[in-house]
């Protein structure tokens, strides 16, 4: 199953999930659905090809791009995808198939790369039998399944919510499987190939540089010249909770809770900006979920929403011990020296999240505001008018998923932002910020 390394190729694109992540939704916006980025580059691909170009396009390497399959645990959603992509992008779809077992779908389709998108409780451990929520073919961890069958893959984090001891093995085995057998393997952490990042990180590095042509020192590597110049990073994460309408969501058990499934955005981010995090340094405190439903208290939610499936209020029956906290703030240290403070809540009412991301250097001043939707990024300099960039036109989703398809046709790993292994130190972090605040909760 694995692509030609000729210097143009047809890429086969199977799915895994047939879920929002991979299919987007007919009933309300979201902003992903890589569904709607491969049609793009599909078709950009197959302009080029008509034009009297190489045929890449936005793929360097791809003469055509085929979705295959589609599997999901639920064969009528996964057959329901298939028919309405079919309709909509005739020319990429028109040969898909549904399938209710992803293994069986592998061997008939031979994908050379596949898009995982599956809750966190599907995936990620090595033997998810007898967990609440999953099925008979989600037994066998999807990513050693595809690794070993030699598919290339985009994993939608996090990598799972099961424990470190867990997760760390199938890491470990997918990791060397990668090595071995010349795998691509991007973890979807979208941050990292926003323009509005690339920019960020273009400032500082010029920044440290400038330091150590006045120390005397020559062209550093950029780590070191974004390692000499971040001093803090501040994370604000505020989510609109009334929009989740997903029962899983909300139960600890089966998302892992807010850190692990949805703030696992911005820890990843801190750490492209300031590299690895001194998680021995961390120390987190919550607002923990109720133990009654009393209005007065500050973790009573007045607009939980209702689940999207079975119409009734998402925390309804689910026992306090496994409802999600309202508020998490954390602090760590950097192995640089750099600091860091991360605030998460889920109190948000409507559709909008306040999200923020926020760096300090000496004499400098990065925010980056709301980087899901209007993404403006303000530069301070004392002494300096402030300068402001704006990239609400940037899709991060499509960036992430061209460099992924141009890595598999051009096997080449080094262009891809989040590898397995990179994104286990993630997820690391995210457990360790919940492990904290449990730990301090229980004081």
């Amino acid at each position: 199953m694995e692509s030609s390394s000729s210097s143009s190729t047809s890429l086969r694109v199977a799915f895994i999930g047939a879920g929002e992540v991979n299919f987007g939704s007919e009933t309300v916006y979201v902003p992903w659905s890589h569904a709607r980025r491969l049609h793009t580059l599909a078709d950009q691909v197959a302009a080029a090809g008509k034009d009297g170009g190489s045929g890449d396009g936005g793929v360097q390497g791809v003469s055509e791009i085929v979705a295959v399959g589609v599997a999901d645990v639920n064969l009528a959603r996964a057959q329901d995808a298939c028919d309405k992509w079919r309709a909509k992008a005739p020319a990429l779809f028109k040969d898909v198939k549904g399938y209710d077992n992803y293994i069986q779908m592998l061997k008939d389709t031979q994908p050379n790369a596949v898009i995982i998108g599956l809750p966190p409780f599907a995936h990620g451990g090595s033997d998810a039998s007898g967990r609440p929520g999953c099925e008979e073919w989600q037994k066998a961890n999807v990513e050693l399944v595809c690794a070993r069958m030699g598919v290339h893959m985009l994993v939608e984090k996090p990598l799972s919510c099961f424990a470190l001891d867990e997760v760390s093995k199938v890491e470990s085995e997918v990791s060397q499987l990668a090595a071995d057998k010349g795998l691509i393997v991007s973890v979807a952490y979208m941050f990292r190939y926003l323009k509005a990042v690339e920019k960020m990180r273009e400032i500082l590095a010029a920044e440290g540089q400038r330091k150590r042509t006045a120390a005397g020192l020559g062209e550093g590597t950029e780590r070191e010249k974004l390692d000499s110049v971040i001093a803090a990073v501040l994370l604000r994460y505020n989510s609109a909770y009334a929009a989740i309408q997903k029962s899983m969501w909300w139960d600890m058990r089966l998302s892992g809770g807010p850190i692990v499934e949805q703030c696992t955005h911005f820890v990843d981010i801190a750490r492209h900006f300031a590299g690895e995090i001194d998680n021995s340094t961390l120390t987190a405190l919550s607002i923990p979920p109720p133990t009654d439903d009393s209005p007065l208290s500050l973790s009573y939610l007045e607009n939980v929403p209702v689940d999207v499936v079975s119409g009734k209020p998402v925390e309804q029956g689910l026992s306090f011990e496994h409802r999600i906290p309202r508020a998490t703030t954390a602090q760590w240290k950097f192995k640089s020296g750099a600091v860091c403070s991360l605030t998460h809540a889920n109190l948000m009412h409507g559709a909008e999240y306040e999200t923020a991301i926020e760096i300090w250097s000496d004499n400098l001043r990065l925010l980056l505001s709301d980087p899901y939707q209007t993404c403006k990024l303000s530069v301070s300099r004392k002494g300096k008018e402030q300068e402001v960039f704006e990239f609400g036109s940037d899709d991060p989703y499509y960036n992430e998923l061209r460099v992924f398809l141009t890595a598999v046709a051009t096997r080449n790993a080094g262009i891809v932002r989040s590898s397995y292994g990179d994104a286990y130190k993630t997820y690391a972090t995210t457990w360790a910020i919940r492990l904290s605040s449990e730990k301090n909760n229980s004081h």
